[in-house]
């Protein structure tokens, strides 16, 4: 539990994040790319394909800023263990993950 507890952590601390996403709604969401990485495998190939850069910086107009930070959220959350989610957030996650 530790341990996930400390990577969720360095995940979501500010150091880390060196990717931004500008969303369909004009809105910028900082994180980090390994995280993006590891939920996304279209996102992984592209920033495979961009390596070596320190910065990465995305468009993605199907997705609107509130919705990825909740979708970051809630994948924190699981990985903290606190499940809690309703179906709702599940169909939520779904519809975000179709678009990234």
């Amino acid at each position: 539990d530790h341990v996930w507890s400390s990577i969720c952590g360095e995940l979501e601390s500010d150091i880390y994040h060196d990717t931004t996403i500008q969303c369909r709604d004009g809105e910028s969401v900082r994180l980090s790319s390994f995280l993006l990485a590891t939920i996304s495998p279209y996102i992984s190939s592209i920033l495979r394909s961009m390596h070596g850069q320190e910065e990465y910086y995305l468009v993605l107009l199907d997705v609107d800023s509130i919705q990825l930070r909740e979708m970051l959220s809630l994948t924190f959350r699981t990985l903290r263990g606190e499940w809690g989610l309703t179906t709702e957030s599940i169909n939520q996650l779904d519809d975000i993950f179709a678009h990234i």
